[in-house]
């Protein structure tokens, strides 16, 4: 039959065409499949981390919080998108590469990561005391033998190709240094027909939060002339020392000393046959010792310097000896002998024999 005028053909094939038209708009764009996994990777952490850790004083003590975190990986789009999260269960055990700088012990209630039941703790506590200047490694273990992803259900164990077992460890590098020093000194100067000693005990030098070591001590002075046909005396009163110090990356201590000037209180009477008392007088100077400056290891050290002691109308020479120790170390007295082989009782006796007065030539 022919078409009737007005009327439009019918187009062939259309239900083909509009069904799947209609599916879509009725159902929406197909949902995407959930991202699976890419990675899984655990971690042991330790704070605070060697970056974050300052330098320890001999005596003080650190504590480190251990811990596991997994890292899973999924690919969403064209981005990686990382989720960390703790693991708990995990046994932490901690060593000391050197035993004599400190030592380290569990203080948590347990050894695994969790706590109580899993649920209490997320670290494992250990704690550090130094004991000695220098510097260690402490080590940190830990063995994850199982690991998880999310997946459809809950928990969905993924098997490891290493045989369940991912071995974790943390490292921090600890520093410790004397952060209290003990320092000693013997001065000697002489001059034609005097002598004069001054002896400084042990004195501390403590360091501050930079590591700045600084101290106060007292000179103590005796002093001698000899003056043809004079009778001489001179008191110097006790004077005071200033210290300081800054120990480098290396355990190096810089050490400054710097001397107040000591009052010399003096009198001279001379009388010889024919003139009678010729001389009779008292009188009042300063004398100051001059600056020392020198460096001793983190575990001390003995400097000997030249030193200029210069007064009011004169100058003489000599030598000063200081003796610098770890205060928190150990006893004083070991600490000299190791530090000169064993010899302190003569080396000391030495020292103090040097420094008796010299006979003058006739």
């Amino acid at each position: 039959m022919p078409n009737p005028v007005g009327r439009p053909a019918p187009v062939a094939g259309w239900p083909a065409l509009i069904l799947p038209l209609l599916l879509v708009l009725a159902l929406g764009p197909a949902a995407p499949a959930a991202p699976a996994a890419d990675s899984v990777k655990f971690a042991m952490d330790v704070a605070p981390r060697s970056a974050l850790l300052k330098p320890m004083c001999i005596g003080q003590s650190q504590t480190f919080y251990v811990s596991v975190t997994k890292t899973t990986t999924r690919s969403i789009g064209d981005r990686l998108v990382d989720s960390t999260a703790m693991v708990l269960g995990i046994t932490v055990s901690g060593a000391i590469d050197d035993a004599a700088v400190g030592s380290l012990t569990q203080s948590s209630a347990d050894r695994y990561t969790g706590g109580v039941g899993l649920q209490t703790y997320q670290t494992v506590e250990f704690t550090f005391k130094a004991k000695k200047a220098g510097t260690t490694a402490v080590r940190f273990k830990g063995v994850v033998n199982w690991h998880w992803v999310e997946g459809a259900t809950e928990q969905a164990v993924q098997v490891n190709p290493e045989g369940y077992t991912v071995p974790v460890e943390a490292v921090v590098t600890v520093k410790v240094r004397p952060c209290r020093v003990k320092a000693s000194a013997v001065h000697r100067w002489s001059g034609p027909g005097s002598v004069a000693i001054g002896t400084m005990d042990e004195t501390d030098l403590t360091a501050n939060d930079e590591g700045h070591f600084t101290g106060s001590g007292t000179i103590q002075w005796i002093v001698g002339a000899i003056v043809p046909e004079c009778v001489t005396t001179d008191v110097f009163a006790p004077s005071q020392v200033e210290l300081s110090g800054d120990m480098d990356d290396s355990g190096q201590l810089a050490v400054a000393l710097t001397y107040a000037p000591a009052v010399d209180s003096a009198t001279i009477r001379c009388e010889s046959p024919g003139r009678g008392v010729y001389e009779d007088r008292s009188w009042t100077v300063e004398a100051a010792p001059s600056a020392l400056a020198f460096q001793v290891s983190a575990f001390g050290g003995v400097s000997m310097q030249a030193q200029v002691l210069t007064g009011s109308q004169s100058a003489i020479t000599g030598d000063a000896v200081v003796v610098v120790l770890p205060a928190d170390d150990e006893a004083p007295a070991a600490a000299l002998s190791r530090l000169l082989g064993g010899g302190a009782p003569d080396f000391l006796a030495g020292l103090l024999a040097s420094f008796a007065p010299r006979p003058t030539a006739r």
